[in-house]
């Protein structure tokens, strides 16, 4: 029987120990209610998600459920208007949901199509989004998410980041890997 030969690698060996410990004491601490890092707490019994305006203090977490759909789907990106009324989360491998209640109530918008969504984007209004595909296009919407306009001239990519200028008149996005940052104005 042939014999494994084990070499030793102290820098992989010491970021395991340091991602074990850190993950470990944060996931524990955040459970218990204590801050896990500067500016971010957990709350297991948080009703709401809920924000304070004063730098360093803490956030108050809830799950949200999506029309009874949250756990089971992959979850990619979310966005909010400035006014915290408007948002919009992605699946990936399903729709884009959009609310203008601050979250409590949600709509699938299946005229932006199932599709392998990776990032979205929203003006500080919330009237208008960018949302980008794996291995796809990006995708437009003038009017809050309810019709998409396939933006087929920056080409099919591999799309892993989309962001949108508070107006929503330009839009940035990188596709995965050395293909490079795009820009798109309107």
């Amino acid at each position: 029987m042939k014999k494994k030969t084990f070499i030793f690698n102290p820098a992989r060996f010491f970021n395991f120990l340091r991602l074990f410990f850190v993950s470990s004491i944060v996931v524990s601490l955040g459970f218990m209610g204590y801050t896990v890092s500067p500016g971010w707490s957990s709350s297991r019994s948080s009703s709401s998600l809920s924000s304070s305006s004063s730098v360093g203090s803490n956030f108050n977490w809830s799950k949200k459920y999506v029309n009874g759909k949250m756990s089971p789907q992959y979850w990619q990106s979310i966005t909010m208007s400035s006014d915290d009324t408007k948002l919009a989360a992605c699946v990936y491998g399903g729709y884009i949901y959009t609310s203008t209640d601050g979250g409590i109530t949600w709509t699938e918008q299946t005229s932006a199509g199932y599709r392998r969504w990776i990032s979205i984007a929203m003006s500080s209004d919330g009237t208008k989004l960018a949302a980008c595909v794996y291995s796809g296009y990006i995708y437009t919407s003038m009017d809050g998410g309810i019709t998409w306009t396939e933006q087929t001239s920056a080409g099919i990519g591999n799309w892993s980041s989309i962001k949108m200028s508070s107006d929503g008149n330009k839009i940035g996005a990188v596709i995965y890997g050395d293909q490079g940052v795009w820009i798109g104005t309107r």
